[in-house]
C-alpha cells in the first residue's frame, strides 16, 4: 500500500486546552455512588480496552455475588442480572491477553467445590467444566499469562495437604510442577506471572527456616527467588502482594518490617533483594496490602499505613523518592486500600474498604498524565495494540479521518501513516518511548497510547 507522511499540523487552541485540561486529582469512578457498594471491594484489575472490573462482597438485588464492570460511562453487573450467581464473595478478578474475564474466591459450585468462573464475553461458565478444578477451599488469587494460561492460588490443598498453584492449560487443570512441587505449608495470598511466563507466588507459607518467601516457577521447577533466607525483614503476618516492572524487576510486600518497624516494598533486581527507596523510604507504618506498577515502571503500594493525617493514600515510588500519589489527602481514604491497578493508558486505580460521604465504599481513579483527558472512544476509535510500536487506529464510524498526534508536552509530531482496512497503521518506530496522545480531528475524540 502506498505509504504517505502526513504533518499533524493543528494544536490546540485555548478553548480545547480549556475542556481538555483536569487536575491532576482522584476522582470515584463513573461518578458519586455511581457503584453504590456498601461493603469491601477486595480485587481490581483492566482489559485489553480499558475496561475495569472488581469483586468482593459486591451483590445484587437477589443477594447473588457478582463481578462489576465500568464500561467507560457506568457500572454494569458483569454478564447481567445473575450471570454468575455466586452464592459467596469474589475475592480475585483477572483479565486474560484475549480479555476474557476470570474470578475465583469463597464461592463454590452445585458440588460445593470452589472452582474459577470464566466469563467469555457472553457468558459465565466454570473454566474445565464441572468440578474440573474441583478445588476444597478457598481460591484467592487468580492470574493469567501472555499465551492465556490461567492460575489460581488459595488455601486449597492437594491430595497430601499442602497448598500449590494449580495451572489451566486451556484443557485441563493440573497442579503447577507436579505433586507437592511447591508444597507450600500455608495458604498463598497472591500469584502473578510476569511477561516471560514465570509464575511467582507469596503468602503465609515459609520456609525449611521458618520464614516468609517469595517461590518463583521458571518453567521446570519451584525455587526460593533470591535463594534461602534472602529476602531479608520479618514478615509476622505474611506476603501479600506481588508484581514487576517493564524490566522485569520484582516486588513483594504485606507486612514487611525493616530493622526500624517499618513495612517497606522489596525489590529483586535479578541478584538481591533491597528495600525500594532505601531504609525507611517508605516507612509505611502499617501493612501493605496492593503494589502494582505502570509502564512507565512507577511503582504504586496502598494498604492500610497513613500519612501525618492518619488517612490512607497510595505510595508512588518514581525510581528515585516514595511520594503520596495526589499529594497530601490526595485521595484522603478513611480506611485501608485492598487493591489497586493501572490500565493499558497508565490511569491508576484503587479500592477496597474506604468509602465516600454517602458511606458507599468506591473505586478511586487518578489520571497518570495531566494535559488530555481520556474520553471514552471504545465505540468509534481504538488503537491497538497498546503499548506499541506500530500502532493500529480503527475507526468504525467513518471511511476517512485526520488525526493529530501530540506528544506528552502537547507539541505535535510529524508520523508516516498507512491506510489499512480497518483505519490507519501509525509507524512510532522513531519517537521516543513514552505517552502520547492522538485526537480525531473531525469528532475531537482524544485517545492516550504508549510508545515501548
Amino acid at each position: 500500500m502506498k505509504k504517505t507522511s502526513v504533518l499533524l499540523y493543528l494544536s490546540f487552541t485555548a478553548m480545547s486546552l480549556t475542556n481538555n485540561l483536569i487536575a491532576q486529582t482522584w476522582n470515584e469512578l463513573g461518578g458519586v455512588n455511581s457503584l453504590a457498594v456498601y461493603s469491601g471491594i477486595h480485587s481490581i484489575c483492566s482489559d485489553v480496552s480499558d475496561n475495569i472490573y472488581v469483586s468482593g462482597h459486591i451483590f445484587n438485588s437477589n443477594g447473588n455475588y457478582y463481578v462489576a464492570k465500568y464500561n467507560g460511562i457506568s457500572w454494569g453487573e458483569l454478564g447481567g442480572l445473575n450471570g454468575l450467581a455466586a452464592n459467596n464473595f469474589i475475592y480475585s478478578v483477572c483479565s486474560d491477553v484475549s480479555g476474557n474475564i476470570y474470578a475465583g474466591g469463597f464461592f463454590t459450585n452445585s458440588s460445593g467445590k470452589n472452582y474459577v468462573a470464566k466469563y467469555n464475553g457472553t457468558n459465565w461458565y466454570e473454566l474445565g467444566g464441572l468440578n474440573s478444578f474441583s478445588a476444597n477451599n478457598t481460591i484467592l488469587s487468580v492470574c493469567s499469562d501472555a499465551i492465556g494460561n490461567i492460575y489460581a492460588a488459595g488455601d486449597f490443598t492437594n491430595v497430601n495437604g499442602n497448598k500449590y498453584v494449580a495451572k489451566f492449560n486451556g484443557a485441563n487443570w493440573s497442579e503447577l510442577g507436579g505433586i507437592n512441587s511447591l508444597a507450600a505449608n500455608g495458604y498463598i495470598s497472591n500469584i502473578f506471572c510476569d511477561a516471560v511466563g514465570n509464575i511467582y507466588a507469596a503468602g503465609f507459607f515459609r520456609n525449611i527456616s521458618g520464614n516468609f518467601y517469595v517461590a518463583k516457577f521458571n518453567g521446570i521447577n519451584w525455587s526460593e527467588l533470591g535463594g534461602l533466607n534472602s529476602l531479608i525483614g520479618n514478615a509476622g503476618n505474611g506476603l501479600l502482594s506481588i508484581c514487576s516492572d517493564a524490566i522485569g524487576n520484582i516486588y513483594v510486600a504485606g507486612d514487611l518490617t525493616n530493622g526500624s518497624g517499618k513495612r517497606y516494598v522489596a525489590k529483586y533486581n535479578g541478584t538481591s533483594w533491597n528495600e525500594l527507596g532505601g531504609l525507611n523510604g517508605l516507612a509505611a507504618n502499617n501493612t501493605i496490602y496492593t503494589i502494582c506498577s505502570d509502564t512507565l515502571g512507577n511503582i504504586f503500594a496502598g494498604g492500610s499505613f497513613t500519612n501525618n493525617n492518619v488517612r490512607k493514600y497510595v505510595a508512588m515510588f518514581n525510581g528515585t523518592t516514595w511520594s503520596e500519589l495526589g499529594g497530601l489527602n490526595g485521595l484522603n481514604a478513611n480506611s485501608t486500600i485492598l487493591s489497586t491497578c493501572t490500565d493499558e493508558s497508565g490511569n491508576i486505580f484503587a479500592t477496597g474498604l474506604f468509602t465516600n460521604d454517602s458511606g458507599s465504599t468506591y473505586v478511586a481513579r487518578y489520571d497518570a498524565i495531566t494535559g488530555i483527558q481520556q474520553i471514552n472512544v471504545t465505540q468509534d476509535m481504538r488503537i491497538a495494540p497498546n503499548p506499541c510500536n506500530i500502532c493500529n487506529v480503527n475507526i468504525s464510524t467513518e471511511p476517512t479521518a485526520q488525526f493529530q498526534v501530540t506528544n506528552l508536552l502537547g507539541n505535535p509530531i510529524s508520523l508516516l501513516f498507512e491506510k489499512t482496512m480497518n483505519g490507519y497503521s501509525i509507524n512510532m518506530s522513531n519517537e521516543n518511548a513514552g505517552i502520547y496522545f492522538i485526537r480525531n480531528i473531525k469528532t475531537g475524540k482524544v485517545m492516550k497510547f504508549i510508545k515501548v
